[in-house]
């Protein structure tokens, strides 16, 4: 049990409530009303009060709440703690999905640490502006589908829940993929990636 003293912030709160309790009372009182009105109008400003204050207490811990129901309702956003980590859910599916931005367009990623490289293919590469013309596939994928060439590639700048990553490295398949992947080559960017149940934790 902790029997530490309360703060002085803590004080100052119940003094205030005190304060707001007593001005309610003076002014009912002046109004001459019957001993029970002033007792029920009493409780009912005190309820509301001490509701707020819980609520200004527990701010935090209410935005917490949210950030995880948002990340569990739409697991490809992850919670930014304070930008020293990125927590993301895990899907239906059993995978982890990330959405990031790259050239103001959000792109979902589905995270595969078996991939080398951030992989797109070339209609991904082409809509974020990338010249697929100009590439030359002299990189070997292995896929569940067989063997695939790729293009070595970059993009300047790539924002994941307002972390800015820069020159980050990347492949063009030279085919389809269903979901783009993000890779070890991401992924090392990080000082450390670690799951931990049904979360993958992201540090940066």
């Amino acid at each position: 049990m902790d029997y530490s003293a309360p703060s002085s912030h803590e004080i100052s709160n119940v003094i205030y409530l005190l304060i707001l309790i007593i001005v309610l009372l003076m002014g009912f009182l002046n109004r001459q009303m019957p001993t029970q009105k002033i007792i029920k109008y009493i409780a009912i400003w005190s309820g509301i009060g001490l509701a707020l204050l819980a609520f200004y207490s527990f701010r935090f811990e209410i935005s917490d709440t949210k950030e995880r129901i948002s990340s569990d309702l739409f697991p490809s956003k992850p919670i930014n703690k304070n930008n020293e980590q990125l927590v993301i859910s895990v899907s239906q599916d059993n995978h982890y999905y990330l959405t990031i931005k790259i050239n103001n367009q959000s792109i979902k990623f589905m995270i595969d640490t078996g991939a080398s490289d951030l992989v797109i293919d070339k209609k991904l590469a082409s809509k974020l502006g990338i010249n697929i013309e100009n590439l030359y596939y002299d990189k070997i994928f292995r896929t569940a589908n067989g063997e695939v060439s790729g293009a070595s590639t970059y993009f300047n700048e790539i924002d994941v829940a307002g972390v800015k990553f820069y020159n980050v490295s990347a492949s063009v398949t030279s085919s389809e993929l269903s979901v783009p992947l993000l890779g070890m080559s991401f992924l090392k960017r990080f000082y450390k990636y670690e799951f931990y149940r049904d979360k993958l934790i992201l540090t940066l």
